[in-house]
């Protein structure tokens, strides 16, 4: 091995554990003002970290390095830099935010909740039940729903939706075995929704959160009148493996307004869909006739 790429990797590991060092001594810090010293030198440990980590045979080098011990850490380190940079997008892109930001940055560890198996079956009751909860779909015919699933799982990782929900053909009636647990984002805001929170946080995450995390949070919104939570943008992420916090401050009337609110979307959907297609009209395009006008748009004339 060369002098150069000695070097190179002794250098990736000195940032590595520069950056794990920081990080322990942040999650050690017993009170909120020994957690904000220690922020500035975290930053700029897991500054100088990000490129390596999206880098793969940077991270290879590193996990190596301990016989893939460091893997943990670094994932840790991974997401921190993630959320770190998808706040500083979000502040680029809006004032609120960077006021926000004035107020500080800390960051909350909340142990993961384990994934728990929930089997939903698809059966008349079933679907009489969902009627009644959204009354949005009372006329919505079921009978290429259980078909075009199956076809969805058989699509595999091309929906990443995919990798919670299991389904046996074979069984009647028709069940889906899910896996759920509360995202990164929900276990959060359960676990800072009772303190009092006098100004808007915002949320920064290593993933975009979903449309159910961004539905709690404008239900929270709706039913407090005021904007605790804010979240980065909605990429259009639905996961069905996503749990609703039932340890959530005045959780019935946050889950009452999220199936609400769900009703109402998709009513709006449903109805645009439904609705007759616009005939085409000649006079809303211009005295042109519709030939030369597609003519003039390819630039030539017929």
């Amino acid at each position: 091995m060369s002098r150069k790429v000695v070097s190179r990797e002794v250098d990736i590991l000195t940032r590595a554990q520069s950056a794990i060092s920081s990080l322990i001594a942040y999650r050690d810090a017993v009170d909120p003002d020994a957690e904000d010293a220690v922020v500035p030198q975290l930053h700029r440990d897991v500054t100088e970290c990000i490129s390596n980590l999206y880098d793969k045979r940077d991270f290879k080098v590193m996990n190596n390095a301990v016989h893939g011990g460091i893997r943990e850490e670094l994932v840790e380190v991974s997401f921190l830099s993630r959320a770190l940079d998808d706040m500083i997008h979000g502040a680029r892109k809006s004032k609120g935010l960077r006021a926000l930001l004035n107020s500080g940055v800390r960051c909350h560890w909340v142990p993961p909740t384990p994934p728990k198996a929930v089997s939903i079956v698809v059966d008349a009751p079933s679907l009489t039940e969902l009627r009644s909860s959204l009354p949005a779909l009372q006329e919505a015919v079921f009978d290429k729903v259980i078909p075009n699933l199956e076809r969805k799982l058989k699509a595999g990782e091309l929906y990443p939706t995919n990798r919670n929900i299991t389904h046996n053909s074979i069984t009647a009636p028709a069940t889906f075995d899910v896996q759920v647990s509360a995202h990164c984002e929900v276990a959060l805001i359960s676990h800072l929704a009772s303190r009092n929170i006098p100004t808007t946080l915002y949320i920064a995450s290593a993933l975009p959160a979903c449309y159910a995390c961004h539905l709690l949070v404008e239900s929270m919104e709706e039913l407090q009148g005021c904007k605790t939570f804010q979240l980065g943008p909605y990429n259009g992420v639905i996961d069905c493996g996503w749990e609703f916090p039932s340890a959530l401050p005045h959780a019935d009337a946050v889950q009452k307004t999220m199936l609400q609110k769900l009703n109402d979307q998709l009513k709006e959907i449903i109805d645009r869909y439904q609705r007759p297609k616009k005939p085409y009209v000649e006079e809303e395009w211009g005295s042109l006739p519709a030939r030369e006008l597609w003519g003039s748009a390819r630039g030539t004339r017929p």
